[in-house]
């Protein structure tokens, strides 16, 4: 997301690889559903895991 792209983002515990993204400050707090924030480590792994037709798990 950058800033020709619009919107907000409110990026927290984000690993960007030593970049500095330019990001617009929203004022976005708390979703209105529960969820369960990974470890940045582990997005690799789940994006591969998961990668493919008919492998969605809930």
């Amino acid at each position: 997301m950058t800033l020709e792209e619009g919107g907000y983002a409110n990026p927290v515990g984000n690993d960007w690889g030593g970049a500095t993204p330019e990001l617009n400050p929203g004022t976005f707090t708390s979703a209105p559903y529960s969820y369960s924030l990974g470890a940045t480590t582990g997005v690799s792994s789940a994006v591969q895991g998961g990668a493919g037709a008919c492998k969605i798990t809930v």
